[in-house]
């Protein structure tokens, strides 16, 4: 008996080894990825946002046009406050998907391949934690929220609190807040009329539904901060494919398939995703399965409204979640075969995410993943010797942490360096416009040089000199869009 108890010690001991061991490796590559990325537009409009705007000019104005609730400029706000530099941008969503890693390895109760993966994939590791965005902080508040999901009825104050960090995190964390906020309710409502038959014993139970009414409140506070000012771009899967076809493909690239696989491949990610889900609900308890409506709303809002590249692995997170939510109270019936499907299933989307996020990393430590840094240091002398530069639209931003202050001419307040969304994008300059302002430097967008082509010859033939920094934003280590810049200068 002590033997077995000795042997079961040893064994413990060894597995939280094993544990802390992935995560100070995940940490290791981390910074290293971090010393190797150069921050794009997104990551840099929103620390130009934190550094430049008051805390209310970024709740109640220039907020609204991110389509993103504040907390994450207002945490980029603290951290430059205290002194954080630009070049260490990237402790931030390290230190969020971390905590995220450490509910996962020593709280959450998943097998052991989930443990050792899935800190690797590619959404995890590389595109929410290399690239710093708000959706760092998706993977630790699912993570939270899955560890007091079982607890629910009798901890109702922190899995509201849960629900308000998701909604404070991205539109889309809204969504899913605001559904589970709904089956919470319902599931609360419907077992109080069940067992007391009467609305006054719901009213009774503070402790459940202060907590419910502070929360839809600060629902009502973020809908405000949200309700966007001006045209809102829709972009979507592809305008020439059909209703089954987005739905493949957008599956099919938060599961096993990249950018640029056939089409098939989006088919079989799809069959083995549903296969999964479906397998996994029909084994769930009967209380959990309701968890499947999770998935609808950023289903809905991929298909119709606005998706791309860099949201799909919201929903990758969100079936981890919800396959989580079933596995916790799945059958004592289920099969060895049910389980075998559902450990290689799992694996193969699981090492085709490391494989993906290893591509990536590998990629951007060959090449330059954009060139703001090295405009920024070309633009230095020209700034001091107060030439005027104009900067053409939006990936312009990158440039701009480089300096203290907003450097282009053309930007419409000298004193904030971030893009002004309803300015610039919806009264855009024409060539002529442009050219009327006779700036001696011109810095153009390279993913958006197909708008400039008369620009750009209307600059040769006034003697001005055209040099490429051509350069590629990647996803899963494949060309997504070209991200570098055409400088055009007289000298």
């Amino acid at each position: 008996m002590q033997l077995v108890k000795k042997n079961g010690k040893t064994k413990q001991i060894l597995w939280i080894f094993v544990r802390s061991l992935l995560i100070a490796i995940f940490i290791g590559t981390s910074i290293w990825g971090n010393m190797t990325h150069e921050r794009w537009g997104d990551e840099a409009q929103a620390w130009l946002l934190a550094r430049d705007a008051s805390v209310s000019e970024i709740v109640f104005q220039y907020v609204k046009p991110e389509g993103s609730p504040v907390l994450w400029h207002l945490i980029l706000k603290f951290a430059i406050t205290l002194g954080l530099d630009y070049s260490f941008y990237g402790i931030i969503p390290l230190v969020f998907t971390v905590i995220g890693l450490i509910l996962l390895e020593f709280k959450l109760k998943v097998p052991w391949y989930i443990k050792i993966l899935l800190p690797f994939t590619y959404y995890i590791f590389y595109q929410y934690n290399i690239i710093a965005r708000s959706y760092c902080m998706l993977f630790p508040t699912l993570c939270y929220i899955a560890l007091v999901y079982p607890n629910r009825a009798e901890k109702p104050i922190q899995y509201a609190l849960g629900l308000a960090l998701l909604s404070s995190i991205c539109l889309h964390g809204c969504l899913l807040s605001g559904t589970l906020f709904v089956l919470y309710l319902l599931e609360y409502l419907s077992k109080r009329l069940k067992e007391e038959k009467s609305i006054r014993s719901i009213l009774a139970e503070k402790k459940v539904w202060v907590p419910f009414l502070i929360l839809g409140l600060y629902y009502c506070f973020l809908i405000y901060t949200l309700i966007p000012q001006g045209e809102i771009p829709v972009f979507t899967k592809g305008k020439d494919l059909n209703f089954w076809e987005k739905t493949a493909e957008t599956i099919g690239e938060a599961s096993i398939s990249s950018k640029i696989t056939e089409k098939w491949v989006n088919v079989v990610g799809c069959i083995l995703t549903g296969g999964i889900t479906i397998l996994f609900l029909t084994r769930a308890k009967k209380e959990d399965q309701k968890m499947i409506f999770l998935l609808v709303p950023i289903l809905v809002l991929f298909l119709t409204y606005y998706c791309n590249a860099w949201h799909i692995g919201i929903l990758t997170e969100v079936l981890f979640f919800v396959w989580y939510i079933f596995y916790q109270g799945m059958s004592e019936k289920t099969k060895l075969w049910e389980k075998t499907v559902l450990l290689v299933g799992i694996c193969f989307i699981l090492v085709m995410q490391v494989l993906w996020s290893g591509k990536a990393f590998l990629e951007e430590n060959r090449k330059i993943y954009s060139h703001g840094h090295t405009i920024a240091e070309v633009l230095k002398e020209p700034v001091q010797q107060g030439k005027k530069i104009y900067g053409l639209q939006y990936s312009v931003t990158a440039i701009l942490p480089y300096f203290e202050k907003n450097i282009f001419a053309n930007f419409p307040n000298e004193d904030e360096s971030f893009y002004h969304w309803i300015d610039q994008r919806e009264n855009p300059q024409t060539t002529e416009e442009i050219l009327e302002g006779e700036a001696d430097i011109y810095v153009i967008s390279e993913a958006y040089l197909p708008y400039y082509v008369d620009l750009m010859e209307k600059l040769r033939e006034k003697g001005y000199t055209l040099v490429r920094y051509s350069s590629a934003l990647l996803v899963k280590g494949n060309t997504y869009e070209y991200s570098g810049y055409v400088l055009a200068s007289k000298e």
